[in-house]
């Protein structure tokens, strides 16, 4: 994958693609993973299971998230060279925060995003996505959530699907791991 977001890179130099690739996902196209997300008591609960189980749709380093009493902070370690990581980070932030925004019905500025590489593209498609605060060139990758709003409940709360997918999803990952250390 790295391989070919850096020909990528090359082949359309000045274009933001995480940021146009994250425009054609949505959390759900992850299917089980992330209709069991959704519909998670509240988005922070739902950012805990995507965390917990990323392994399961990515071969990246897991998302670390770090919650203190005013912020939640969502952490993604840089695995790839330059221009490939930009072009996840991006994605991944732009997909996550779309996801918040269509859950919670949040609809102000995050407190800070953050992205190792320079920008591709023009720096305004990213404020556009993510607000005032986007900072590159940084030494790690996050992004920053107000925790009250992560920590309100969400319309698509549904038990049901959470007590039937969430054995299956635990199952997958087990067997996930296996696979992976062979």
């Amino acid at each position: 994958v790295g391989l070919l977001l850096e020909e990528l890179a090359r082949e359309y130099p000045g274009r933001a693609l995480g940021l146009e690739l994250a425009n054609c996902h949505r959390i759900t196209d992850t299917h089980v993973l992330g209709i069991t997300a959704i519909s998670s008591e509240t988005t922070l609960a739902a950012l805990r299971r995507l965390s917990q189980y990323q392994a399961l749709v990515s071969t990246q380093e897991p998302l670390q998230i770090v919650e203190n009493s005013d912020t939640v902070t969502i952490i993604k370690s840089a695995v790839q060279t330059a221009p490939a990581e930009h072009v996840i980070q991006s994605f991944l932030f732009a997909v996550l925060l779309t996801a918040v925004r269509e859950i919670s019905g949040f609809s102000g500025d995050i407190v800070s995003v953050s992205f190792t590489g320079k920008p591709m593209g023009e720096e305004a498609a990213y404020r556009q996505i993510f607000g005032p605060r986007v900072a590159f060139s940084a030494k790690q990758a996050s992004m920053v959530f107000p925790r009250n709003v992560l920590e309100k409940p969400i319309s698509t709360s549904n038990v049901d699907i959470l007590t039937r997918n969430e054995p299956m999803l635990a199952s997958d990952r087990k067997s996930t791991r296996l696979n992976f250390s062979h």
